[in-house]
């Protein structure tokens, strides 16, 4: 946390925009992941609205780490809206991914992020549990 602190006061000093929203990206997570819920989540959409002002290349990544952020906070609802925008990007991310590298080995690949078990399908069943 501490460098992460240090890390964003630089980047805020030198004006380094861009190893700032990764760095805000990162601590956000790190607050949320100690209970500052409300502190995490902020840093994490400014990471992400600074992504998408600047049209830097969005990471799925963040997206699901706010989704798991409202979900710790008990925004179901908002949780499962950011977990199926994360799975939507990384699925046009692959796409392009492998439009570009159709004819190479090294395409890039993302991972599809896991929903959280709020956000998946129910399971349909024949009969009713026990």
């Amino acid at each position: 946390m501490r460098v992460l602190d240090q890390g964003q006061a630089l980047c805020h000093a030198s004006g380094n925009r861009t190893l700032w929203r990764q760095i805000a990206g990162d601590l956000g997570y790190a607050l949320a992941l100690q209970g500052r819920l409300a502190e995490g989540r902020v840093l994490l959409e400014e990471a992400i609205s600074e992504s998408i002002r600047t049209g830097a290349r969005q990471s799925p990544n963040w997206i699901v780490r706010l989704s798991e952020v409202c979900r710790l906070a008990g925004f179901h609802e908002e949780a499962c809206q950011h977990a199926h925008q994360a799975l939507n990007l990384a699925r046009q991310q692959k796409v392009r991914g492998e439009e570009a590298g159709r004819y190479t080995s090294l395409a890039p690949s993302t991972p599809t992020p896991i929903l959280p078990r709020s956000c998946r399908p129910k399971p349909t069943i024949s009969r009713p549990w026990p």
